[in-house]
């Protein structure tokens, strides 16, 4: 009996791995969310206001290789636009396409028949919202109000039937609309989630901004009907990137 437990404790010495520093303890490489924020201004654009190009050369480090390790995600924490040409429409769409190529976040677009699925290059969606007034109402005209004659001057009331002249009322717009201001401002935490981006092209020096509709179509400028105009419209956001080790 005592040999046989011999060979058993044996034969577990023999399964034991050796002996690895590397499992004696763990370090947390995980440390304080490193960020940065950029406001930029499409008056400020090298490229038109709907598809804008910014020179951002000064702002990220380009030779720190630990910038490239972990996770780089952006998140839009403001915008303000003066964009009537857009008001038909329900949101604005503000992308960063060069920067969002393996995000986790997909949108459905349509081509006429053909419908697919692809990476959303959105880090924020903009509402156009519009304030409901009035169902119409055509312009009409209210009568004057005159003393009662059936009322003696010596009756204490006399003096409160006052004489009131007739007058128009106005008409008003039927589904008249009064738009609401072109605006998004975002609370950004610490354990928020962002978009993921890769952050090559950032550290290269140009950041570009790509407006689209609701429908996933980019934004244009210029002179016609729904088109941005250059001279007229502008926007501004805030644009907040975060490196999590």
């Amino acid at each position: 009996m005592f040999s046989l437990f011999i060979e058993i404790m044996e034969e577990l010495k023999s399964s034991v791995r050796p002996y690895d520093t590397s499992f004696q303890y763990k370090q947390s490489l995980k440390g304080p969310p490193l960020y940065y924020r950029i406001s930029v201004n499409s008056q400020m654009a090298t490229t038109p206001i709907t598809d804008a190009v910014f020179d951002v050369r000064q702002v990220f480090p380009n030779q720190r290789a630990d910038m490239m390790r972990g996770e780089w995600h952006a998140f839009l924490e403001s915008f303000e636009a003066v964009m009537p040409s857009q008001l038909g429409k329900s949101n604005i769409k503000v992308c960063l396409p060069d920067l969002v190529r393996s995000s986790q976040d997909f949108v459905m677009t349509s081509n006429g028949a053909n419908i697919q699925c692809q990476v959303n290059d959105a880090i924020g969606h903009v509402p156009i919202v519009q304030e409901f007034r009035s169902l119409g109402v055509a312009t009409y005209n209210v009568p004057a109000i005159t003393l009662d004659p059936n009322v003696d001057a010596n009756d204490p009331t006399y003096g409160t039937h006052s004489v009131r002249a007739a007058y128009d009322v106005p008409a008003v717009p039927v589904d008249y609309l009064a738009a609401k201001p072109i605006a998004l401002h975002a609370t950004i935490s610490a354990d928020s989630i962002g978009v993921k981006i890769d952050p090559v092209s950032l550290f290269s020096g140009q950041l570009r901004v790509l407006l689209r509709d609701e429908h996933h179509t980019p934004l244009v400028a210029g002179d016609q009907a729904g088109q941005l105009n250059a001279n007229s419209e502008g926007w501004r956001a805030t644009i907040l990137f975060v490196h999590k080790a």
